[in-house]
């Protein structure tokens, strides 16, 4: 059975089919709610909300020991836990999902063992490595098998809270090696060893942490909901992989048959925090994985009129872009552009000349802008079989593959825009030879 421990943001799971619950009593008191019990995919699950179920516990007041002893006592054999951190690695902005390796640990005054001294005789566990190595690989390699960007290891600092942290505290941590910061990863993790029940923890940043990015004065909490809402929507998916569930929505590496209805899949539009993401190189190719994800994307760019699509736009991190196949609605004075599958691309200006042009896009709906790109230009990547290939253009075509590429940096074309009184509204910019969109 799988253990899982929600924190902030997850304080249920949508599409366990629930058996029953159950209030659970230990010999170092209750948990913080009553045991959920049920079925997710093909897993048995057993779920308990850290905080409670209407997040009022603390977290220097949550009954560790007690949430511990009953996943155990309750038959789980692996627990997962999701928290919440503040990021101070500068590659750990908000939104990025992390599978930390280490930890360091800052709390006290909390029941930190099992060990009451008069059952017997001190037992001490090695904790060299606090996270089940198992458990940290299946959530790594289910992650990558779906498609979420999930990044493999970091050091979490474990604080007292509730309050958050100052910026002096914050630079000590970084010191002594903290990536991340959060409030409930210690004893957790340190009783889970103690009762041998294999536990990793699945993290979710909701904000830099005092005194980085964009709290350098400041927690941003008006931001706080917002990225939690989306980034609790993916540890979902991740949970959902794990227990051999189809995550809701569909998935992109669902398998697809060749008579299967076009998968229209939801494109992220502009405001979406994952769009400004770096994506992950493309490790395997002519899998049924991909196959499925390039199907996906030629349907939802299809339904859209799209000129173009890039896997980030339909949230999955991956180097992959497809563009072209004829004459195109939205752009109906436009040269065609052949079909194209681009993976893992390389792009090469052959010259300093620019060219000027308008361009729409299926993340930023309704709006077209006046965006300068390079006139000439030599691209190189993969197809979906492995193979390499490069191409030399010009014009439309090579403002195409620019315009997608873009999407694999985080880059949307409005940060292009030089001008922005030819930047707005297709209605009201009534520009020749572009239709509404």
């Amino acid at each position: 059975m799988l253990g899982i421990i929600g924190g902030s943001g997850l304080t249920q799971l949508a599409n366990l089919d629930v058996s029953h619950r159950e209030v659970v009593r230990t010999p170092y008191g209750e948990p913080s709610g009553p045991l959920t019990f049920g079925r997710l995919g093909c897993q048995d699950v057993v779920f308990v909300a850290r905080h409670g179920y209407g997040h009022t516990i603390p977290p220097h007041l949550v009954n560790y020991r007690a949430n511990i002893h009953a996943m155990a006592s309750s038959g789980a054999t692996q627990v997962i836990s999701v928290a919440s951190v503040g990021g101070i690695r500068h590659d750990l902005g908000p939104g990025s999902l992390v599978v930390p390796h280490q930890i360091i640990d800052y709390t006290w005054g909390r029941e930190m063992t099992f060990q009451s001294g008069s059952d017997g005789p001190v037992i001490h566990v090695d904790f060299t490595e606090p996270y089940a190595a198992a458990v940290r690989k299946l959530l790594l390699d289910v992650s990558r098998r779906i498609g979420e960007a999930v990044i493999d290891g970091a050091v979490y600092g474990a604080m007292q809270g509730p309050r958050l942290e100052t910026a002096a505290e914050i630079d000590r941590l970084q010191r002594d090696g903290a990536d991340m910061v959060g409030m409930t990863g210690m004893p957790e993790a340190g009783l889970a060893r103690e009762l041998e029940l294999p536990y990793a923890a699945l993290c979710v940043v909701s904000n830099w942490a005092a005194g980085r990015g964009d709290s350098a004065r400041g927690i941003q909490f008006d931001s706080l909901e917002a990225v939690l809402h989306l980034a609790m929507t993916r540890v979902r998916r991740i949970i959902e992989g794990v227990c051999d569930g189809p995550p809701r929505g569909g998935s992109p590496w669902a398998a697809r048959r060749r008579n299967d209805p076009p998968m229209i899949r939801e494109v992220l539009r502009m405001g979406d925090p994952r769009l400004l993401r770096v994506a992950q190189p493309v490790t395997a190719f002519a899998t049924p994985q991909l196959a499925a994800l390039l199907q996906d994307m030629r349907d939802t760019m299809a339904h859209l009129d799209g000129a173009g699509l890039a896997a980030p736009q339909i949230g999955v991190d991956l180097r992959v872009v497809i563009f072209g196949g004829g004459s195109n609605p939205r752009y109906p004075d436009a040269p065609p552009v052949p079909d194209t599958v681009l993976i893992n691309p390389q792009l090469l200006p052959l010259s300093t000349e620019e060219e000027e042009g308008w361009e729409g896009c299926l993340s930023v709906p309704g709006l077209r802008g006046w965006v300068p790109r390079w006139k000439h230009l030599r691209y190189a990547g993969f197809d979906e079989a492995g193979q390499r290939f490069e191409r030399t253009v010009e014009g439309f075509h090579a403002r195409v593959v620019q315009h997608e590429c873009d999407h694999l940096d985080g880059v949307l074309y409005p940060m292009r825009v030089r001008d922005f009184s030819l930047f707005g509204f297709t209605d009201v910019l009534n520009i020749p030879g572009v239709v509404d969109e």
